[in-house]
């Protein structure tokens, strides 16, 4: 889809639009200015979008000047579509659909994506060289392995709050506290997806701190629509992860060293554990890798599951919480 100036419509621009539309479809009516302070952006950016979903979508919205806002003259207008897709489109989001499926018969997105799916052959329907049933039965399998379980509910309110900067009200099990129930009120930072379970970073107004909740012990979760929030200028989701082997972070941010036996060194050679990996090879064919990672509770896992192969070597923090872990092992061993 392009613009009128012939550029590229962004899916940034083309979502800001969608929700210029939600707010014009209920009635109200909405400044240039409120708009561009809703959606950070400048209000010439505004004036752009509206321009373009009058003129290019037909969009019933009266040309200016407006002194009391943007409306919508015909609320029974719908967004169009304009989908142009091709066979290789429509097999990547085929492929897509697996890997939801992978996730589980319970996957939030599995429904959906096979309603869409089905949508799109429609679409379709007799302009591909192949039939798009066929493409549904492709030899592509995905085994996630077990996932936590989220209510499909629960991932659609933290997305629609993620869209609109809205502040969630949730309930929250918490592992730490042998699943205590607890109420917090959550600015929703970024949703992120660590193979195959669901994590949520966001300002927690209790903690008056970053928090990460999986929505797998979200027990019930609702947007806050009548409240705003902006995020914190210091935030960067990159940078937020870019200390961590996975989802939690630490204030220390290593590096963390681990030696590797000659034989463990093979597999782990084959992955990219982290950007920042690099590794010394000894003489005796084992390894030292080298990862600029905090030492938390997935880095010590990570070690321990390697058994005698693994063994850390700095930080002391690392080396120690390892050792607690073996020692503990130990025990056990000698009391049988």
């Amino acid at each position: 889809m392009k613009s009128k100036k012939g550029g590229a419509l962004t899916a940034l621009s083309l979502r800001r639009m969608q929700e210029i539309h939600r707010r014009l479809k209920s009635g109200a009516r909405y400044s240039c200015t409120q708009l561009a302070s809703d959606m950070e952006v400048s209000e010439r950016t505004i004036i752009r979008d509206i321009a373009f979903l009058r003129d290019r979508f037909q969009a019933p919205i009266p040309p200016p000047p407006l002194p009391l806002g943007y409306f919508y003259e015909d609320l029974d207008w719908e967004f169009p579509s304009d989908i142009q897709l091709d066979e290789g489109d429509f097999f990547a989001f085929m492929v897509a659909q697996k890997v939801i499926q992978g996730m589980g018969a319970d996957s939030p997105f599995a429904s959906t994506l096979q309603t869409c799916l089905k949508k799109l052959s429609r679409h379709l329907a007799g302009r591909l060289p192949v039939r798009s049933e066929d493409l549904f039965h492709c030899d592509y399998d995905f085994d996630m392995g077990p996932l936590r379980q989220v209510a499909p509910e629960v991932l659609q309110e933290v997305d629609r709050a993620l869209a609109r900067k809205a502040p969630v009200d949730l309930v929250y099990h918490s592992l730490h506290r042998g699943l205590e129930r607890n109420r917090r009120v959550v600015e929703p930072y970024v949703l992120r997806n660590f193979r195959g379970d669901w994590y949520l970073v966001g300002f927690c107004r209790k903690a008056k701190a970053l928090r990460t909740f999986a929505l797998s012990r979200i027990e019930s979760c609702q947007v806050l629509s009548d409240q705003n929030f902006r995020p914190r200028s210091d935030f960067d989701p990159e940078k937020h992860f870019e200390n961590s082997l996975g989802i939690f972070t630490t204030g220390e941010p290593g590096p963390c060293r681990i030696w590797f036996s000659e034989q463990a060194s093979r597999w782990i050679l084959e992955r990219r554990w982290h950007e920042s990996q690099r590794y010394e090879r000894l003489e005796d064919g084992s390894i030292e890798l080298i990862l600029d990672v905090g030492p938390t509770l997935e880095v010590i896992r990570w070690v321990l599951a390697h058994g005698a192969d693994a063994r850390p070597l700095s930080p002391p923090s690392l080396v120690e919480e390892v050792r607690r872990h073996v020692r503990a092992m130990s025990a056990w061993l000698e009391e049988g």
